[in-house]
């Protein structure tokens, strides 16, 4: 008797922390070979207008999905860790899409991208919170990257300081002062 295999949902936006989603959940695809399905949901592109009812969003699947920049870069990413994608483009209301989309293929883990907290990204937030709260598999929250502190700029090193090589290379050939051609870069 085999065993199916495990699948994986990964939503993703283009911003870092989804990037950073896209790259965990294609090493877990690769690590248990399981099949990755990489969803993007762009706003919805028709309407349904009752008489006395609000505008609802009509969400559909788009034919082409490789029409999506965000798709095909995260498939680069995923094949760059060593798993296969399929991309799923969604036109609608992205909580509920991502929700269905996981629901409908049977997700064994749906993997999610969060941005630390602040005033513009409250409402990415909430939205990941109704996910987390109405998926029908486990969520796995995967935070973006700190961004590096801006390198300390130091004073130049003296020219007595560099290596015999480091001199020959000096754009400027003023060997007195120290070189500032290295201090523009």
């Amino acid at each position: 008797m085999t065993l199916p295999r495990p699948r994986i949902v990964v939503a993703t936006s283009g911003s870092g922390a989804s990037r950073n989603a896209t790259e965990t959940a294609a090493q877990l695809a690769s690590a248990f070979e399981a099949e990755l399905t990489i969803l993007h949901v762009v706003p919805a592109v028709e309407y349904r207008v009752g008489r006395l009812a609000p505008t609802l969003p009509i969400a559909r699947q788009l034919d082409d999905p490789y029409a999506s920049l965000v798709l095909l870069d995260a498939r680069r990413l995923a094949w760059a860790k060593g798993a296969t994608a399929r991309p799923v483009l969604i036109a609608g209301e992205a909580p509920q899409a991502v929700v269905a989309v996981a629901g409908r293929l049977v997700a064994d883990l749906l993997v999610l991208g969060a941005t630390r907290r602040r005033w513009p990204t409250s409402a990415r937030a909430a939205t990941r919170r109704w996910i987390e709260a109405h998926a029908p598999c486990p969520v796995l929250v995967v935070p973006a990257e700190e961004l590096s502190p801006t390198p300390v700029v130091s004073e130049p090193i003296p020219v007595a300081s560099w290596a015999r090589n480091e001199l020959a290379s000096c754009c400027c050939g003023d060997e007195s002062r120290g070189c500032r051609c290295y201090d523009a870069v």
